[in-house]
């Protein structure tokens, strides 16, 4: 049996469960009466085992490159900066949100083997994602009712489905704003796999649909991001061509849309106004934040679990909703912890450009995903945000072990594939 498929089950198992874990939860609960909020952590858990034995069993060596003393000093600054928050309830929400995820990253520092055939079932694990989230937000727009059923809660219960302009599609999501994301970034898979052209125009189309009925500002600033990159990426030849084209269909758009000729919802239609990003209660909030931090505070920050997008965990506990992955970074752990956390980001886009030419769809999908991550970043904590924080550090341990592999047969080579 190879070492590999100690790691690679339960690491795909994880990626197809864990966005739908709300569904799961609330269905099980329902049918047998079990609820199994909880029971994602034995997931990571199995995870962290099945890296820890393929290491043991295979005897992987330890890489000590810069890039990996990086990644240990930003893990453990967080860590052990966030144990001085004075507050137990605090400490064990950063330990549960971010922590927790972060160890899969430091796997990263062995030298662990990844096969072709792995990173196909990654990109077809995102492929079933795109069938099923889009399937259910088509259900969903034609017959909302069913958003009850899906998650065994009323809409009122759900939260934030609701706004003065309509309902807000959520999928098996949960949130919109999740599900806008996550549409994304599975919609960047399936692209990436396909070869006409025309079906991936109808794939966008779908998705532009799904991002619109989120009524996430964000999510559509992301897609356009992302739709850009994908439309160069299957335009490998007359890119200056295709750079206008592109140009001057989307000034066209913006022109119609945002000159009042058609008719869309003030949730995109204020995209261009600053008074929109102003006047967001965010940035209040991140100014009442910063006029606590002392000078101290300043380089180390606040503590771990002071920045929380629940309104239990800040009217509790004394937290700061702050809703932004590098302001919260910077109240929570100050300048350095920031600046740490920003050299990872980019020690894993170094580790994805590295894998340009050996593994071009891994490569076009982790750039994707990397967009989303950053843009979403900006109004959302999603450093700490299931499934996406899981995907993160997934995602940047792919990267990290494939950006340092030579060809397969090298790889098969050099380690223990049977015991």
């Amino acid at each position: 049996m190879k070492v590999s498929c100690y790691y690679r089950i339960p690491l795909l198992l994880s990626v197809l469960l864990l966005p739908y874990w709300s569904v799961i939860t609330a269905q099980s609960e329902y049918f047998f009466g079990i609820g199994l909020g909880s029971f994602k952590y034995i997931l990571i858990l199995i995870i962290y085992i099945a890296l820890s034995l393929a290491v043991l069993l295979a005897r992987i060596p330890v890489i000590l490159s810069a890039g990996n003393l990086l990644l240990i000093t930003f893990v453990f600054f967080v860590f052990f900066r966030g144990m001085h928050n004075s507050s137990f309830w605090l400490v064990a929400e950063a330990i549960k949100y971010e922590f927790f995820y972060m160890v899969i990253g430091l796997f990263s520092v062995f030298k662990i083997y990844l096969d072709s055939e792995f990173l196909e079932s990654l990109l077809n694990t995102f492929i079933f994602h795109f069938v099923m989230v889009v399937t259910i937000s088509i259900i969903q727009f034609i017959n909302y009712d069913i958003t009850e059923a899906v998650y065994r809660s009323s809409i009122e219960e759900i939260g934030n489905l609701t706004l003065a302009i309509g309902y807000r599609l959520n999928s098996l999501l949960l949130n919109p704003i999740n599900y806008a994301a996550f549409l994304i970034i599975s919609f960047s898979a399936i692209s990436i796999k396909t070869k006409s052209h025309w079906i991936w125009i109808a794939l966008l189309l779908v998705t532009i649909a799904g991002v619109y009925y989120s009524y996430s500002r964000l999510a559509m600033i992301a897609l356009i991001t992302v739709s850009a990159y994908l439309f160069f990426v299957r335009l490998p030849e007359n890119k200056t061509i295709a750079f206008i084209f592109f140009t001057v269909v989307l000034s066209v758009l913006l022109f119609t849309v945002f000159g009042g000729f058609i008719n869309i919802s003030p949730r995109f239609s204020d995209l261009t106004n600053i008074d929109t990003y102003l006047s967001n209660i965010r940035i209040r909030n991140w100014i009442n934040a910063f006029t606590n931090m002392g000078d101290f505070e300043l380089f180390f920050g606040m503590g771990a679990g002071l920045s929380s997008p629940s309104d239990l965990i800040v009217q509790e506990y004394g937290a700061y909703k702050i809703e932004n992955t590098f302001v919260s970074y910077f109240f929570q752990y100050g300048l350095i912890g920031l600046l740490l956390y920003i050299s990872v980001l980019f020690l894993f886009l170094k580790n994805v450009l590295a894998l340009r030419v050996s593994h071009p769809n891994i490569f076009h999908f982790f750039n994707a995903f990397l967009i989303v991550w950053i843009v979403m970043s900006m109004g959302n904590d999603f450093y700490r945000n299931l499934p996406f924080v899981f995907l993160f550090w997934i995602f940047f341990l792919i990267s990290s072990t494939l950006s340092r592999s030579g060809s397969e047969r090298e790889n098969r080579n050099n380690y223990f594939n049977h015991i």
